[in-house]
């Protein structure tokens, strides 16, 4: 116990360094601070999002997650043999990431990086990756078409897009900028992918989709 203790007390060492040199997005921090759990891999275990991402029929092969915030669910991918790649535009959330990367088995580790970088501009060249999580990063977002023209460039042709987001206004959350329902949802994400599936998760309050790219 007093380990871990150590270690959350050492990962919010991040969030202060970063806040002093103001080097990351305070609404992070806040967040951060204000659920410490979040930063625990016990947290996230159990979470609906890393039950979705686990899903097989989903997310398969080669893996980016745009928006990895902390990494967990990619360490869970990881954990469970796939090969994943984190990108996030946070230093902050990424040096949390790596944190909890490094106390992983050595197999783990060698399945999962993290990078930083804007979703605007992915690094990677077309037709890399063959899945591509978007966990509740869509609902923030005042114009995504950036983004999503990024995520089908460096998509495999009949690759997956898994997108979460709340179901309309299920999290009360000052950040969001819009709001889904499986209709709109699948009329933002029509436009980009030439197959969309949406519907209701298996859990309240959560919207999911799944896109086909074809090319």
């Amino acid at each position: 116990m007093e380990s871990w203790n150590l270690y959350q007390k050492d990962l919010r060492s991040c969030f202060k360094l970063r806040f002093d040199e103001k080097h990351f997005d305070d609404k992070f921090y806040e967040r951060m601070w204000e659920n410490p759990t979040a930063l625990e891999l016990p947290f996230w275990e159990n979470h609906f999002c890393t039950r979705e991402a686990l899903d097989t029929n989903q997310l398969y092969g080669k893996i980016l997650d745009v928006g990895c915030g902390t990494g967990e669910i990619d360490i869970f991918l990881a954990r469970s043999g796939r090969e994943v790649i984190g990108l996030d535009f946070s230093k902050v959330g990424l040096e949390v990431a790596e944190k909890h990367l490094s106390l992983e088995l050595k197999d783990v580790q060698r399945r999962c990086c993290f990078i930083n970088a804007d979703a605007e501009h992915i690094p990677f060249e077309g037709n890399t990756f063959d899945s591509v999580l978007f966990s509740h990063i869509l609902e923030h977002l005042y114009d995504p078409s950036t983004i999503l023209i990024e995520i089908t460039r460096v998509l495999k042709p009949d690759g997956n897009l898994l997108v979460l987001v709340p179901l309309e206004m299920a999290h009360n959350d000052s950040g969001h900028v819009h709001y889904f329902n499986a209709l709109s949802l699948s009329k933002v994400l029509s436009s980009y992918f030439a197959e969309v599936t949406t519907g209701q998760s298996d859990y309240e309050g959560q919207l999911k989709a799944l896109a086909k790219h074809k090319k």
